[in-house]
């Protein structure tokens, strides 16, 4: 996979600690990323900052899945033993303060979930602060500023492409076998979004779980999350197709494996939608 222009970087020792040498300037690396560094790369660190960073945040990822998991697990259990769980604010209370193991699980799980929350944040606000700009820290932080929650104005989602064809058959195209699919023109794959990144993966190597298309007979934009891992979900990013806009949505699918492509292009429909509305406003006016 190909990147911009990386800019020269390196990791430099001072007198303060771990620092990285970055457009000119040393940066200071706080002692709480630079410990998680030790521990995750404990033969040194390699001559590439850049892929040490990325790697870092990526194992924190897989860390905060695998903590999410154990922390429902745990909160699974108790809700059916009919224990009652401690004040939101005792939930990172020291796992000894009670007695019930039960609780003590419940309390453990809770506190390494914060714990590699709060890693995670500091990581990577600290990567945004560096203000890059270019190179795949600069495209890491474009989308690590998006929030990858579902986008308010898109209100029109579908958890099977079945339930999606079925509230339109206009969208379907009958196969010869008789099961249905969708009848557009695909405008890139492997969009990413956060939440649905595969954190096994490296950053260069990882694919997006989306797929945005256009489909003609109704004249929608939409989104499909497509992976083995998570759920089918659809999003209808807007109607009302353009020249400008489909050309558009083709030179941001060059950039898919930034973190939150999906996002982009989803703010890019909308727009795109919002100055198509205005300019017709001006022209009734």
């Amino acid at each position: 996979m190909s990147f911009a222009h990386e800019p020269a970087c390196t990791w430099v020792h001072t007198d303060a600690g771990l620092g990285l040498f970055l457009e000119r300037r040393i940066h200071g690396v706080p002692r709480a990323i630079a410990g998680q560094l030790s521990q995750s790369f404990p033969a040194g660190l390699t001559l590439d900052p850049v892929d040490d960073l990325l790697e870092l945040e990526r194992c924190q990822r897989l860390e905060l899945t695998d903590a999410a998991k154990a922390w429902e697990q745990t909160e699974t259990r108790l809700a059916g033993s009919g224990e009652k769980k401690p004040r939101s604010r005792g939930l990172l209370a020291e796992p000894s303060e009670s007695r019930d193991p039960g609780l003590v699980r419940h309390q453990s799980a809770a506190q390494r979930l914060h714990h590699t929350r709060v890693q995670n944040r500091l990581l990577r606000r600290w990567i945004i602060s560096l203000e890059v700009r270019t190179g795949r820290l600069a495209e890491t932080r474009r989308g690590w500023l998006l929030s990858p929650e579902t986008p308010c104005w898109i209100t029109a989602t579908w958890s099977s492409i079945e339930a999606f064809l079925d509230a339109d058959t206009r969208r379907a195209v009958r196969s010869s076998w008789g099961a249905g699919t969708v009848n557009s023109e695909i405008i890139g794959r492997s969009w990413r979004r956060d939440t649905d990144d595969n954190a096994e993966m490296r950053y260069d190597q990882s694919p997006g779980a989306w797929t945005i298309g256009y489909i003609q007979t109704t004249d929608e934009i939409y989104a499909q999350r497509i992976c083995a891992y998570r759920p089918d979900l659809i999003w209808l990013l807007g109607s009302g197709r353009t020249p400008l806009l489909i050309q558009r949505l083709h030179e941001l699918a060059k950039r898919t494996r930034e973190p939150n492509s999906l996002i982009h292009a989803a703010s890019t429909v909308r727009n795109q939608q919002h100055r198509g509305l205005s300019a017709k406003r001006v022209v009734v006016a």
